[in-house]
């Protein structure tokens, strides 16, 4: 009889076969593990603890086991987070300063009778760069980071987008601390005055998303939604309490733009003595899709011409 399972094998099953005769990527190791689980010869054989199972793998018992504690939020390095973000020094320090730092160190915020960010609201034109900042952000505190797009959540059954909605934030909270970050957000969360009749599945998901709101923070999740038309979001979604701030992000600041040139250029032939904060300048109101868009356009120029990339090739590109 098995001793870890009570079942008495069938003797006309006969002998163990060894893996390798039915699994041929099968190894030697798992070749011993199975034969000491299904028939171990004595007590003393059988694989009941981690241990006897890295006896079984040959394993070395003085390796170190990495540890399963959750670990503190990484401290921002050059060329991590947020510093990954071109420019934008005023709108980085507000993050760091209104989000980073109290999650981080919250002990002084409770002491002052202040609760820590539920979440917050990027707005601002399409193209500007919210998505690539509401990632960074997310490497900026180290915490588990989930994506979501709106037809991530669409279903055609009644009450499915209500499920996926609750699946969402217990997921997350299954791995705080979490960022969930939600692109496009005016699509899931529309006001609820302006729905017809066909539309109240869309007011439950509505509600759902109020209900999760609401303790996000207890649960140590933290949300970021992005929008291009905040105006469109139901007004109870955008309370203070459930997105604590709402952060406006526009096109790329001069310093911006020119760190977003230095990169999209990098590697390519460029006209020698290339005036990088002249064209910066000129780039004012530019998006940073736009620049990106920008950069391939002038190189098509040049290319076309067979000359290197100058200022001549962008403003060609501009017209």
């Amino acid at each position: 009889m098995n001793i870890l399972t009570g079942v008495e094998p069938s003797p006309s099953n006969g002998p163990t076969q060894n893996p390798l005769r039915w699994a041929k990527f099968a190894s030697d190791g798992l070749a011993r593990v199975t034969s000491r689980c299904i028939f171990p010869s004595s007590p003393k054989e059988a694989i009941t603890t981690f241990r006897a199972l890295d006896t079984a793998l040959g394993r070395d018992h003085g390796e170190k086991v990495a540890s399963t504690e959750i670990q503190g939020p990484e401290v921002s390095t050059k060329g991590h987070g947020l510093d990954k973000v071109a420019g934008m020094s005023a709108l980085k320090d507000l993050l760091k300063r209104e989000v980073v730092t109290p999650i981080r160190e919250p002990e002084p915020y409770l002491r002052y009778g202040l609760s820590i960010p539920n979440g917050i609201l990027l707005y601002g034109p399409p193209g500007c760069g919210k998505t690539y900042i509401a990632r960074q952000l997310a490497e900026e505190l180290g915490h588990h980071f989930v994506e979501i797009i709106p037809s991530e959540l669409a279903s055609p059954f009644i009450h499915q987008s209500v499920i996926r909605i609750r699946e969402l934030f217990d997921d997350a909270a299954e791995h705080a601390p979490s960022v969930v970050f939600i692109d496009e957000f005016e699509a899931l969360v529309p006001a609820r005055g302006g729905l017809g009749g066909h539309q109240q599945h869309k007011a439950e998901e509505v509600t759902e998303f109020l209900v999760h709101l609401n303790s996000c923070a207890q649960k140590r999740i933290f949300i970021i939604a992005a929008t291009n038309q905040p105006e469109k979001i139901d007004p109870a979604v955008r309370r203070t309490g459930r997105l604590d701030k709402l952060i406006y992000v526009g096109p790329p600041d001069a310093a911006a733009r020119k760190e977003m040139l230095s990169l999209h250029l990098a590697g390519r032939p460029i006209a020698h003595g290339f005036d990088f904060d002249a064209l910066a300048n000129e780039l004012q109101c530019y998006s940073a899709s736009d620049i990106s868009f920008l950069v391939d356009e002038a190189s098509r120029v040049a290319l076309k011409e067979k000359s290197e990339i100058g200022m001549n090739s962008f403003r060609s590109a501009m017209s």
